[in-house]
């Protein structure tokens, strides 16, 4: 769901064509051959508030046709926190990227301007080949001063090991599935989230959307943060109970400002 502390509000826009919106976390049913599911989020942040939205995952089921349209207005001194995420379906019931088609938007402008206006659309068809297997893909998104500690805690991507280390252990965990190897569960640093098949990419950028990190002279201790910047972490993973473990452990610096650790109860199988 969302929390919002200090000035936040959504409000949900439904166009006359959309279905009711139930719950933060849609999971639209089968669709008529000409309709589809939408929802529409529009929600404002207030200087100094921090909003984290971090609904669970979309399920598209078989044939269905599913939009979303999330719009974060941010005033100068806000901070944002949002999670974008779809499964593959109802797996359990032999649907794997069945649906017809799925598009997720999201724009987020802080005083103003917009420094994110991203969409994702997938469409039906050889979608399992093209994701490799993927059961979950998504993005984290981070902006402003209290979020200060997740933004730091992704900037630590940059630590990663060379190319050819991270090569070498791929090898080492194919070597291990094949061999029955459990390779599910917490992970304390970012290699050893790749180690477990997981796939992920950072991205910084800045007002102008010009990239802000430099890597040669970023600290450890987080002094580049851009507070005005926005941060993006997208990510693949294989199955729901790494992709969940995932963003535990991508947003678990969030306890301190909400006073929970996001998704701290969801493990699923």
């Amino acid at each position: 769901g969302a929390a919002a502390a200090d000035g936040a509000s959504s409000n949900p826009d439904p166009s006359p064509s959309s279905s009711p919106i139930a719950s933060p976390n849609p999971s639209p049913s089968p669709d008529p051959p000409t309709g589809r599911s939408e929802q529409r989020l529009h929600l404002r942040g207030r200087s100094g508030s921090l909003t984290a939205f971090l609904p669970h995952h979309v399920c598209a089921f078989a044939d269905a046709r599913y939009r979303q349209v999330q719009r974060f207005e941010l005033e100068r001194g806000a901070s944002l926190v949002f999670l974008d995420w779809l499964s593959a379906g109802r797996s359990g019931r032999g649907e794997r990227w069945d649906f017809a088609a799925v598009q997720s938007a999201n724009v987020v402008s802080y005083g103003g301007h917009v420094l994110f206006n991203d969409c994702l659309e997938l469409r039906g068809g050889d979608l399992e080949a093209r994701l490799h297997a993927m059961e979950v893909v998504g993005a984290i998104c981070v902006i402003g001063a209290r979020a200060r500690a997740v933004t730091t805690h992704l900037l630590r991507i940059r630590d990663r090991d060379s190319f050819g280390d991270v090569q070498r252990r791929s090898a080492k965990r194919r070597r291990a599935n094949s061999a029955g190897e459990a390779t599910e569960g917490e992970a304390l640093d970012w290699e050893a989230w790749r180690d477990r098949g997981v796939l992920f990419s950072f991205c910084e950028l800045g007002g102008d959307g010009a990239t802000i990190w430099d890597s040669t002279s970023a600290g450890d201790d987080g002094a580049n943060v851009d507070e005005h910047g926005l941060y993006v972490l997208r990510f693949a993973a294989p199955t729901m109970p790494l992709a969940y473990a995932f963003v535990r452990f991508c947003l678990a610096p969030l306890e301190a400002e909400i006073g929970l650790q996001p998704f701290s109860t969801c493990r699923p199988t």
